[in-house]
């Protein structure tokens, strides 16, 4: 019956299920099936307490343990993966630190829960269950090597995307996302699309690469991030028109006579060709 159900079931549904049976019997097999390690009892909804089945390979890292070991490991998995801190620990399990202590080394060391440090808080430790993968909040995300930011990491991402969108001639951010997971550059963990637009982001900031939008796609609402023009070729255009002579400079050429040149725009415009290569 308990297997019939991953999340597990009622006390009161099993004594549903097994009708024919007597309260007392089905109690003392519950017990017996609970310290063989084949059934584990967890809080449900609305304090109801439910009975789950485990595996043998799990039900042997469970046996022999104490009934303080099973309730910290309940509060873990409770906490999911956000995690819990000690201090949280001993507030629901009523313990203090030393035992507590005590119970997360034997967790620890039958490999059902392992502690995470928070890249906020670099001391304070957050337990987990051991084969959990730890949420953002904690971890910082794919950015974060340990407790640190992974700069080194940032920088050849921006590069690689740049490249990629070089040499596509633009492209969207899904097709930049498959091509980061797939050219071995992030290694043991894959980058969610989230992560793709955060570097992104910060290429369209730094002037690298501009947003445009696909006037073929549907509704020409799709964003294409195409690589944007160097910063040196903007800033000699800006210098070009800021050289252009001025009025004053204009009426000192005394141009007064019909079909004459300004001297100075002349001059201009010639240094102008010259620099752009207009011929």
């Amino acid at each position: 019956v308990c297997a019939a159900s991953a999340q597990g079931v009622a006390q009161d549904e099993l004594e549903k299920a097994l009708g024919s049976l007597p309260k007392e019997v089905i109690l003392q097999a519950l017990n017996n099936l609970i310290k063989r390690g084949k059934l584990v009892p967890c809080p449900g909804v609305d304090n109801k307490i439910l009975f789950r089945v485990q595996s043998d390979e799990v039900a042997a890292k469970f046996h022999g343990l104490a009934v303080e070991d099973r309730l910290v490991y309940q509060e873990v998995e409770r906490a999911g993966a956000s995690g819990i801190s000690t201090r949280d620990l001993c507030q629901a399990t009523s313990m203090q630190q030393p035992q507590l202590t005590k119970v997360l080394k034997t967790l620890e060391t039958r490999k059902l829960v392992r502690p995470v440090k928070g890249h906020a808080a670099k001391n304070k430790k957050m337990y987990i269950l051991y084969d959990l993968e730890a949420s953002k909040e904690i971890t910082g995300g794919a950015f974060y090597s340990g407790q640190d930011f992974d700069h080194e990491l940032i920088q050849h991402l921006q590069n690689t995307c740049v490249q990629f969108i070089a040499k596509e001639e633009g492209a969207n951010a899904q097709k930049v996302h498959e091509f980061i997971n797939n050219c071995g550059l992030i290694r043991g963990k894959a980058l969610g699309m989230d992560d793709i637009m955060s570097v992104l982001d910060t290429l369209v900031y730094d002037g690298r690469v501009e947003k445009t939008r696909d006037q073929f796609a549907r509704g020409g609402d799709a964003v294409i991030y195409r690589v944007a023009h160097s910063m040196s070729s903007v800033d000699l255009l800006v210098r070009h028109y800021a050289s252009v002579p001025t009025g004053c400079e204009c009426l000192a050429c005394s141009t007064d006579l019909p079909g004459e040149v300004c001297v100075s725009m002349s001059a201009w415009l010639d240094k102008a060709c010259e620099r752009d290569n207009f011929v």
